[in-house]
């Protein structure tokens, strides 16, 4: 069973001149049940778009114009089955974020208030969210920090008093405070230094399976993506290359970008220790050229590839790409 799908969605940002930045198109995935769904990808190529594409909380140049965003979660909406998120109104969709969908964002020091006391933020979403008492909520802020590893008696600071890490594990507290039942990870361990990242990391997947919750983690190192994801979605200018499960994506990569994202990532393993670049830069997104988009960076690029979009098909059981080597 799927907690979230995401079918043929398309969104653009609507700039300056009348030209439109084509953020995310047409893509669709799947978020199973209890499992993490991995969004892998250069800067630019749409992952924060479809955190912020799910729970509507984009600027106002931003149009969606086609697809659906199913949401399996009949507490929320009072009735059984699921819903196209995108078909909700506000008020409804201020019930479900949090409750039924919260996020880790990638800058904890711009989600904490510098002026509050860090316990004191989590209660009062709790509070608003939960409709509980002080005292319960003060109970919850207890079994939180037991979950994330966070002294309570540290509740009592302000965010400047918190160490990189000890920030990032209480925004993970604070998406947790509601029991959601899928869990957006943006880029939650940026700006961290490696013992850090490994240490949230650990910590995300010790609440995952504790939780049984559903995620979506979004970054741009595919090693990190991969430590933690089930199922791997690989974007590029904001397209969807390949998708399938984590292993096979490192044992048979089939869409060149994948294979050039892999190489460009160092392992303690490869004896010769030389960094991949993949040359070239990603394509303007309002005005881009016709066929693959990847196609001026591929080095087994076709005359049809410069032509003709390839199609986005499975290739196998839960295998996708779109590359013309494999149509």
């Amino acid at each position: 069973m799927n907690a979230l799908e995401i079918n043929n969605l398309i969104m653009y940002y609507e700039l300056f001149g009348g030209n439109k930045l084509m953020a995310i198109n047409n893509i669709s995935f799947s978020v199973e049940e209890s499992k993490t769904t991995g969004i892998v990808g250069e800067s630019g190529c749409g992952k924060s778009s479809i955190a912020s594409t799910i729970l509507k909380i984009l600027p106002d140049n931003a149009k969606i114009i086609n697809g659906n965003i199913y949401f399996k979660y009949g507490e929320i909406i009072k009735r059984s089955g699921k819903v196209d998120l995108l078909t909700l109104d506000k008020k409804t969709m201020q019930d479900i974020r949090w409750k039924g969908i919260s996020m880790i964002f990638q800058g904890a020091m711009n989600v904490l208030n510098p002026v509050y006391r860090v316990g004191d933020q989590i209660i009062e979403i709790m509070r608003y969210k939960d409709n509980i008492s002080k005292e319960e909520a003060n109970e919850k802020l207890e079994d939180l920090c037991r979950i994330v590893n966070i002294d309570s008696s540290r509740m009592k600071d302000y965010p400047h008093q918190f160490s990189g890490g000890m920030k990032q594990k209480a925004i993970i507290a604070m998406a947790l405070s509601t029991n959601p039942k899928l869990i957006i990870a943006d880029e939650p361990t940026t700006a961290l230094d490696l013992i850090s990242q490994y240490n949230i990391l650990e910590q995300i997947k010790k609440i995952q399976k504790k939780l049984n919750m559903s995620m979506i983690f979004i970054s741009h190192n595919l090693f990190t993506v991969s430590n933690i994801s089930d199922q791997v979605v690989v974007m590029y200018a904001g397209k969807i290359m390949e998708s399938c499960e984590k292993k096979k994506l490192f044992e048979n990569s089939l869409h060149p970008y994948s294979i050039a994202l892999i190489k460009s990532c160092l392992s303690i393993n490869d004896k010769k220790n030389k960094l991949y670049g993949i040359p070239g830069e990603p394509p303007n997104l309002v005005f881009p050229s016709s066929g693959c988009a990847f196609y001026p960076r591929c080095p087994y690029a076709k005359e049809i590839c410069k032509k003709i979009e390839p199609e986005y098909k499975e290739i196998e059981k839960k295998h996708f790409v779109a590359c013309w080597r494999y149509i």
